[in-house]
């Protein structure tokens, strides 16, 4: 099956960067990133612009109309900045698989490696006065 790429379409990537150890919260995963196709995007950054302005425009125009605080209905009292910058949100959902522990280690001493039997040599006065007295 051949996809056709639509020439208005957008694509979304998202990285995941897994582990060889489970991490804290007990899954593989050890970072995600997400990035979209800027050369395809439907705005440019002078229309995010424009955007943000004309909701701050419309909320201080809102902000600015109000009357006495008696005078405001309810409406008015929930009403807030956020109301003006609104959003839809598209929601994915990532779920990681979950790993079972692998076989432990039973706990107890480590063996002690054996090292092999050199005589070491002091260095201290007396043993300095004997080399010199047998030379």
């Amino acid at each position: 099956m051949s996809e056709q790429k639509d020439p208005n379409g957008v694509a979304i990537e998202t990285k995941i960067y897994p582990t060889n150890y489970k991490n804290r919260k007990g899954f593989r995963v050890g970072n995600m990133k997400i990035s979209f196709d800027t050369k395809n995007a439907p705005f440019t950054s002078t229309d995010q612009i424009d955007h943000y302005l004309n909701e701050l425009f419309s909320y201080i125009r809102w902000a600015s109309t109000k009357k006495n605080p008696k005078d405001e209905t309810i409406e008015d009292k929930k009403k807030s900045i956020h109301d003006f910058l609104k959003a839809n949100k598209i929601e994915h959902v990532f779920s990681p698989k979950v790993v079972v522990d692998e076989e432990k280690k039973e706990g107890g001493r480590k063996k002690k490696q054996k090292t092999t039997n050199k005589k070491k040599v002091k260095n201290n006065k007396t043993r300095r006065n004997k080399d010199k007295d047998k030379k």
